[in-house]
């Protein structure tokens, strides 16, 4: 990963940025089997710094999830970090996770990593690292979707899926509702009602899983889907 300073003037200086071995998953979808959708992944890189680069410099890496194999504004983020250059230290070692979004149509996809951001010499930017990915269920491509045959009403929309903190609730005329969080098991994690006023559930403190949310009303359940906390 050239990372390369664009200012107008004398040549430009050239800053070194490298994934010393690529980026680990697991599980490795390059052997070819579809993960599921909903799956979470873990990785794990080594950033190598040129040691003969000066800092400070601020870089912001980010991995996303693109229908095709170039960066557009339809790529879905799945990761991203602030680098501070700020030491001698010249290797930087990342693990994470993040999850695949449960909504998405079974499919082809690349992830797609990259890098930009600026120094006090100019900007930073990189080619990025293209991995191909195939998303399926049970080794199928099949058509999936993350609302329920039991969703009453399409003016309920809750997101973000995965989340990792804040859930939105979009819910048309209704006034107050009733939301239920359940684990996969369906025991009942939480329960929340949330007034007229109210348009957001926080749930940071739940652990990374796969949750069932239910939102009910005066006319019995409203909206059931399965959502995934990273």
């Amino acid at each position: 990963m050239n990372i390369v300073d664009r200012r107008p003037g004398p040549p430009p200086v050239c800053f070194i940025l490298s994934l010393r071995n690529g980026i680990h998953f697991l599980p490795d979808f390059h052997l070819g089997n579809p993960l599921p959708p909903g799956t979470i992944v873990n990785f794990d890189f080594n950033l190598d710094k040129d040691p003969q680069i000066k800092v400070p410099f601020d870089a912001d890496f980010r991995m996303v999830l693109s229908y095709d194999s170039k960066m557009d504004d339809e790529d879905m983020v799945l990761f991203s970090k602030n680098f501070q250059f700020k030491n001698k230290v010249n290797t930087y070692g990342v693990q994470s996770k993040f999850a695949l979004p449960y909504n998405i149509n079974p499919g082809n996809y690349h992830i797609i990593a990259d890098m930009a951001g600026n120094s006090k010499k100019g900007n930073i930017t990189f080619k990025p690292y293209v991995i191909p990915i195939s998303i399926g269920v049970n080794g199928q491509f099949v058509t999936t979707q993350s609302r329920s045959k039991n969703n009453n009403n399409e003016n309920i929309q809750i997101s973000p899926n995965p989340f990792s903190d804040l859930l939105f609730v979009q819910d048309g005329t209704i006034r107050d509702k009733r939301i239920e969080i359940l684990d996969i098991f369906g025991k009942t994690i939480r329960t929340v009602n949330l007034q007229s006023n109210e348009n957001s559930l926080s749930l940071d403190d739940l652990p990374s899983a796969l949750y069932v949310i239910k939102v009910t009303g005066s006319e019995g359940l409203l909206y059931s889907g399965k959502f995934c906390k990273i």
